[in-house]
């Protein structure tokens, strides 16, 4: 029989061993029309953080792999039709830009960013991957999005500002609100 404080000990030992514990990341979501109703802030041009800014394992196009990363899924209202869901990941392990990926020209993207492009696993999708410095964002772009290096500029911009502002590693985090335009 276990004494009450080793029984504590114990307790508060696997408590503590599952802070920040980390999920496998996904595929990208299916769009969010379908899985959850849209948030009243969704009109057309703007996309909404409908899911994240959360820690996972893995990051897509990259083969098998347990890269930690932050994750995060925007519902996108285009001018036109329904919704589309973007993926979007973050992660400072450095990423070895080989085949299928290829440099790819998004005027657009700030400066300080690399961009490429690969196909993804899940037809109809292309992965982006934007490189900065210590840093990449992966983000899966549905083929309905006409113009995807306008979505990358702005969401490039806007997490660039988040990440130069947050006082430790662990308080970055993805904008809530992307004003797209028309």
């Amino acid at each position: 029989m276990m004494a009450p404080a080793a029984r504590l000990f114990v307790v508060l030992a696997l408590a503590l061993s599952s802070c920040g514990r980390t999920t496998p990341a996904a595929p990208p979501a299916a769009p969010a029309s379908t899985k959850r109703p849209m948030p009243q802030a969704l009109k057309p041009g703007r996309a909404v953080l409908v899911e994240g800014s959360g820690r996972v394992l893995g990051v897509p196009g990259f083969g098998r792999n347990a890269f930690p990363a932050l994750s995060g899924v925007y519902a996108y209202q285009r001018d036109a039709g329904p919704p589309v869901s973007i993926a979007v990941f973050h992660t400072t392990v450095p990423l070895l830009v080989a085949s299928p990926w290829k440099a790819a020209a998004c005027q657009a993207v700030p400066a300080e960013y690399r961009s490429y492009t690969a196909p993804s696993a899940d037809s109809g999708t292309t992965l982006w991957l934007l490189a900065g410095a210590g840093f990449s964002l992966l983000v899966a772009i549905p083929a309905e999005v006409a113009d995807p290096c306008r979505f990358l500029a702005v969401f490039a911009e806007r997490f660039s500002f988040f990440r130069r502002y947050a006082e430790r590693p662990e308080d970055i985090s993805f904008p809530a609100i992307l004003e797209i335009g028309g």
